[in-house]
C-alpha cells in the first residue's frame, strides 16, 4: 500500500510514527521503501529534562529524584504518576508504589514466560536473555539463531523490549521493565 501511494501513483508522502518498533523494523530493513525511508527515534525524556521537570513541579529533594529516576528514567506517563503519589502520599508511599510497579513487571515477565513461550528452550533462552540484559543493558539479535530471534520478537511485539533496527540493538522498552526483570532473576 505505501509503495503503491508513494513510489508508483505518487500521490503522496507518508509519515509513520509508531512505538511498535518491529513494523518498523520490517519498514526499515525488509521493504520496498528501505532506500527512501527513514527512522528517528524518539526516547524518553533524558535525565537533564526530567530534573528540570521536577523543579518545576516543585520537587528539589534530590534522593526522590533519583529514587524516581531509578524506577522510571524518562518514561513521561509513569513520571507523572510517580510525582502525584509523592506529593499526595509522601516518601514510604512512592518506595511502596516504585516496588510494586517493579512487581507487577514481573509477573508480567513471568506470565509471558509460562503462557506465551511454549517451550523449554524458548523459555531458557528468554531467561539467558533477560541476565544478558539486566548485565549489558542490550542484546544484539543473531540472525542465525532462529529461536533467539522468535523469542526476541515475541518480548518486543509484547513490549517487553525495544528494538532499534539500525544497530539491530535490543534494549528494556523502559526502566521498570527491568527493575521488574531483575525481580525476576534475582529469585
Amino acid at each position: 500500500f505505501l509503495v503503491r501511494l508513494t513510489k508508483e501513483t505518487h500521490l503522496a508522502h507518508v509519515v509513520v510514527m509508531t512505538s511498535e518498533t518491529l513494523f518498523v523494523e520490517k519498514l526499515y530493513n525488509h521493504s520496498k521503501l528501505a532506500k527512501t525511508s527513514d527512522f528517528y527515534l524518539i526516547e524518553h525524556f533524558d535525565q537533564k529534562t526530567v530534573r528540570e521537570w521536577f523543579d518545576h513541579e516543585g520537587i528539589k529533594e534530590e534522593n526522590i529524584f533519583q529514587l524516581i529516576w531509578e524506577y522510571f528514567g524518562g518514561a513521561a506517563i509513569d513520571l507523572v504518576d510517580a510525582m502525584r503519589v509523592y506529593k499526595q502520599k509522601g516518601r514510604q508511599e512512592l518506595e511502596d508504589f516504585l516496588l510494586d510497579e517493579a512487581k507487577i513487571y514481573r509477573g508480567k515477565l513471568s506470565h509471558f514466560i509460562a503462557k506465551t513461550l511454549k517451550n523449554t528452550e524458548s523459555r531458557k533462552k528468554f531467561r539467558v536473555i533477560l541476565k544478558q540484559l539486566v548485565q549489558d543493558g542490550f542484546v544484539i539479535r543473531n540472525n542465525d539463531d532462529d529461536l533467539e530471534t522468535e523469542v526476541l520478537d515475541l518480548a518486543i511485539e509484547y513490549e517487553f523490549l525495544f528494538l532499534n533496527p539500525r544497530e539491530e540493538k535490543i534494549v528494556f522498552n523502559s526502566r521498570i521493565v527491568r527493575k521488574g526483570a531483575e525481580l525476576l532473576i534475582t529469585g
